[in-house]
């Protein structure tokens, strides 16, 4: 079982279907998953704690509480890091065994 991390996944997507562009606001995951509450996706009495913050995975988390825009500006600033620490990685000086 995973503790109906499923569940809230399944609202996140939903979440994200209804508000793609805007999202519902930073912040207001918590407060707008109740809103799903009762819905075929998500039924809070199948859940071992109806408290979720966050649907514990970032990409959905940003997507639908900042909607494309900040789903877009992750995905760069992800990328960005990855092709620095790339450039550092491959030209850094060889490691010389024995000095």
């Amino acid at each position: 079982m995973d503790g109906g991390r499923a569940m809230v996944w399944a609202a996140s997507c939903r979440m994200i279907a209804d508000h793609p562009f805007t999202g519902v606001g930073a912040g207001n995951f918590p407060i707008c998953l109740h809103d799903y509450s009762g819905t075929d996706v998500l039924d809070f009495s199948r859940l071992p704690d109806a408290n979720w913050p966050q649907p514990h995975n970032d990409y959905l988390w940003v997507f639908a509480e900042k909607g494309l825009p900040g789903i877009l500006a992750f995905l760069a600033m992800l990328t960005l890091a990855a092709a620095a620490a790339r450039r550092v990685l491959v030209s850094a000086p060889p490691v010389v065994e024995g000095r």
